[in-house]
């Protein structure tokens, strides 16, 4: 079942369908660096890289906070 909403012309999916690129698209739509980014929120900068290069995926509670971020 997707989830879909509506911001800012882009369309919002489900986090667990959240590819690499749409992680990183976000977040330089937001006009955050790598670091700014990981130190605004919490996420080691590392962690992010791996998200952002596909060979990571958000754990739960990351999931979660990403929904809030790019879902709000």
């Amino acid at each position: 079942m997707k989830m879909s909403s509506t911001i800012k012309k882009n369309v919002c999916i489900s986090i667990p369908e959240l590819t690499a690129e749409e992680i990183k698209k976000e977040r330089k739509r937001m006009g955050l660096s790598q670091f700014s980014f990981s130190v605004k929120y919490g996420i080691p900068i590392n962690t992010l890289r791996a998200w952002e290069q596909g060979t990571r995926v958000p754990r739960p509670k990351y999931r979660a906070l990403l929904q809030k971020l790019l879902c709000p």
